[in-house]
């Protein structure tokens, strides 16, 4: 990914969510949900893709999606390299998805998206 102009992690974490969670309990913002910055925009794959696609700084430029583990995710680390992140609507009460239907769904967008700018 360092070749990359841009660097989206996809998570399900709700990172910005787990930040104020982390802060509100404890009032320490040093353990914040590992300290991930909340200012680093968040994305569903439709809102990525088109913002991807509408960037013309991006047009000839390399884009880096990357998933986690199926077992962790990206760790705290790995999501602090990240340029913005991507975060998969789901259900509150089973929030996150196998890493193989996660690929499915962007592969599914991007697919989408391609078909639209080719239509």
């Amino acid at each position: 990914t360092a070749d990359c102009s841009l660097v989206i992690g996809a998570s399900s974490r709700p990172l910005v969510e787990q930040l104020d969670a982390t802060i509100s309990s404890s009032g320490d913002k040093s353990r914040a949900g590992g300290s991930v910055n909340p200012t680093k925009p968040m994305y569903t794959p439709r809102e990525c893709i088109d913002m991807i696609m509408n960037d013309r700084n991006l047009a000839h430029e390399t884009v880096a999606v990357v998933f986690g583990p199926e077992h962790g995710g990206l760790s705290d680390d790995e999501l602090r390299k990240c340029d913005a992140f991507l975060c998969i609507p789901t259900d509150p009460t089973f929030p996150s998805l196998n890493l193989a239907m996660a690929v499915q769904i962007w592969a599914y967008e991007v697919r989408l998206a391609t078909m639209k700018g080719n239509g």
